[in-house]
């Protein structure tokens, strides 16, 4: 019996020194604790059932009671204990070289999108500034076609003409100022006699007249006058000194060319020469083959400068 009584007392000792090592532990490890003292308390009171009790057995069931209730004491603290977040393991914690690092990165990414942009950007301009050359370039071709110049240098305007005879043979520059709409490439038109546009000036584009001020503006066209329109006039005159005169004369001088330069020539020596000698009566010279006006109006006042000499414009008519 005594043998069995130190038995107990050894292992109860070891047992309480075990928990005692375990304080402070993991809640796995307590409940692992409790686990192994429940067993030991099992094999403990397996034995007593046939050994007779005695005081040294109260006692040893009273340090166990008192140590079960220490161990309920420890483990609803520990659950009433908060658990801290985990915190990152020191080896995932970005030291300062790496933070440098990823700031230049990013710096390094900022700045390849703004050259992306501005690389963007040059492309478009290169574009926009072929285009334009390629513009100018049309504009002159259909200048030379009209008879006018685009006006230099780059980005001058009509208003820089101050008379009709500058408007009506330029085309404006400003391909890259005062718009948009930018006016370059428009031919520049004249205000009418003795008026200005409201900007100021007599001559401004044609794109800007007609939207602001096209009650002001006026043709550069030239009215070309026909051939019936010529020989009406001179009909007109023609009975105009035949009432003035003291009578008509007896004999009228009429012949056929046809617009060749030569031919000209022979015209106007032939009434000049009558003229010359004091041939009386009227002179009328038949053109044919004057296809354009520029050919007619030629006819025309070769014949009237001859007779403008002799003073006898009102005796000679052209009639084609």
């Amino acid at each position: 019996e005594m043998c069995i009584r130190d038995r107990r007392r050894v292992r109860g000792s070891a047992f309480v020194a075990m928990i005692r090592q375990f304080r402070g532990v993991s809640v796995t490890r307590l409940l692992l604790v409790v686990v192994v003292a429940g067993l030991a308390l099992w094999f403990l009171a397996g034995p007593s059932t046939w050994v007779p009790s005695t005081p040294a057995d109260s006692a040893v069931d009273t340090s166990l009671s008192q140590l079960e209730a220490l161990l309920t004491e420890m483990e609803g603290k520990i659950q009433s204990v908060p658990r801290p977040m985990p915190r990152p393991s020191p080896g995932n914690e970005p030291s300062g070289e790496e933070t440098d690092l990823n700031a230049q990165l990013k710096a390094a990414e900022r700045q390849i999108e703004a050259l992306a942009e501005d690389e963007d950007d040059q492309e478009q301009d290169d574009k926009e500034a072929k285009e334009r050359e390629q513009k100018i370039e049309r504009d002159r071709k259909q200048a030379r076609k009209m008879g006018r110049n685009v006006l230099a240098p780059l980005n001058t305007g009509c208003y820089t003409c101050t008379n009709r005879e500058c408007c009506c043979r330029s085309v404006d520059s400003r391909y890259t100022i005062h718009g948009p709409p930018y006016f370059g490439g428009s031919p520049c038109v004249p205000a009418l006699p003795g008026k200005k546009f409201t900007s100021g000036g007599v001559c401004e584009p044609e794109l800007w007249a007609t939207r602001m001020d096209a009650n002001t503006m006026a043709s550069c066209e030239i009215e070309e006058e026909t051939m019936e329109d010529v020989v009406r006039k001179q009909k007109a005159r023609a009975r105009e000194a035949v009432r003035s005169a003291a009578g008509s004369p007896d004999l009228n001088l009429m012949w056929v060319t046809d617009c060749q330069l030569q031919l000209e020539w022979s015209s106007v020596l032939l009434l000049w020469s009558a003229l010359n000698v004091g041939q009386p009566g009227d002179f009328s010279r038949i053109a044919t083959g004057c296809e354009t006006a520029k050919q007619r109006k030629f006819v025309s006042e070769a014949m009237e400068t001859v007779a403008e000499i002799f003073n006898a414009k009102h005796r000679v008519m052209v009639q084609g």
